[in-house]
């Protein structure tokens, strides 16, 4: 549904618009008096809200995206909009984890998540796990490196996160509590990773 734009003082429920004024009772006006086709709404006046589909008067906002729209003829158009959007965006995130799955496994990275009774379980929703980084200065979401860790690192020459490293720091960004293992076969792999791990 939609409901009326808050910028007039309205407000709907789910089976129909209602206009809020002292002269105006809330149960007198049904849905066959909102404007149906954008063609029938006015343009806006200065300061009022803008249709997101076709510009005209946005006497209502559809509460499937939080828009200003004029009809429900627009309201329709958005609902539908909003819908691909949606469906593309899972797509997307879908590929994502399945990309980073791919990854994890080529590097040889298992992650186990541990719930508060103490018992760890390996993970399978891979959707749940922040995407490993390639790069030191790749952003995860919103959150990425400080600035001066990343100068500091290319100062010291580190080019590229380790195996460890590369799932490690996006769940530090994400604010997991984190302890990285790495079995290692000889004591020059051990001073080769004892140098490259960063600590959280």
């Amino acid at each position: 549904m939609c409901r009326a734009s808050t910028r007039r003082n309205t407000s709907v429920t789910s089976d129909y618009f209602t206009t809020i004024d002292p002269y105006f009772s809330v149960d007198n006006m049904a849905e066959d008096s909102v404007v149906k086709r954008s063609a029938d709404q006015r343009r806006p006046l200065q300061g009022e809200p803008i249709c997101i589909v076709c510009g005209r008067y946005g006497e209502y906002v559809c509460d499937a995206t939080d828009d200003d729209v004029c009809s429900l003829e627009c309201r329709d158009l958005c609902q539908v909009k909003h819908q691909q959007q949606t469906q593309q965006s899972l797509q997307l995130q879908e590929q994502q984890a399945e990309r980073a799955d791919i990854l994890r496994r080529k590097l040889g990275i298992q992650v186990v998540l541990k719930t508060a009774s103490g018992a760890g379980s390996v993970v399978r929703e891979t959707q749940l796990l922040p995407i490993p980084m390639v790069d030191f200065a790749q952003e995860q979401g919103t959150a990425k490196l400080p600035q001066e860790l990343l100068m500091n690192l290319t100062a010291n020459n580190f080019e590229r996160p380790t195996p460890v490293q590369m799932q490690t720091i996006p769940c530090v960004l994400q604010g997991h509590n984190v302890l990285a293992l790495k079995p290692t076969m000889t004591v020059d792999s051990i001073t080769k990773s004892s140098n490259y791990l960063l600590c959280f």
